[in-house]
């Protein structure tokens, strides 16, 4: 049995443009399902299913994701460390995570902006450990969301 994108794609066969249109709307169909199982094991306080990810690629996902939903008038700048190593974490926490970012940035800049999303390798030392109790000195990956927006009013912060 043909799925519908199938007979979509075999019906558009003498139109290659369109049969890339297709394939693009296919591929957002496969993300937006992921994203919505993610959305969907939050809502349900689901147990964390931490397995090694590929962050670059997950920022870059939920930046094609974001950039419909935060509009034109904000852009979108990505910093990715090459060589990244893979990181033990629930991709589904790491999306929530970022797409929250991304909607607060998008709130903080109702007359356009900038949003970046950077990534990077860090080493953290015993200085740092002794001053962050949480932290346990070594290698990290590091990703680090900020945007040109107003930035929180002060009762909010408070």
């Amino acid at each position: 049995m043909q799925t519908h994108r199938e007979i979509l794609v075999s019906d558009l066969g003498d139109k290659p443009h369109l049969q890339a249109v297709a394939a693009l709307i296919s591929q957002a169909a496969d993300r937006c399902t992921g994203l919505i199982q993610h959305l969907l094991a939050f809502a349900s306080k689901q147990p964390l299913q931490p397995r090694n990810v590929d962050i670059n690629a997950t920022i870059f996902d939920i930046a094609k994701l974001r950039r419909p939903t935060l509009g034109e008038q904000i852009e979108i700048e990505s910093i990715l460390e090459r060589g990244m190593p893979t990181a033990l974490i629930d991709p589904s926490q790491l999306a929530n995570a970022l797409i929250n970012l991304a909607i607060n940035a998008r709130d903080a800049m109702p007359d356009g902006g900038k949003l970046m999303l950077e990534t990077a390798n860090v080493v953290l030392d015993a200085g740092y450990a002794l001053s962050n109790a949480d932290v346990r000195p070594g290698a990290y990956v590091m990703i680090a969301v900020s945007d040109t927006g107003t930035g929180m009013p002060a009762e909010v912060r408070d």
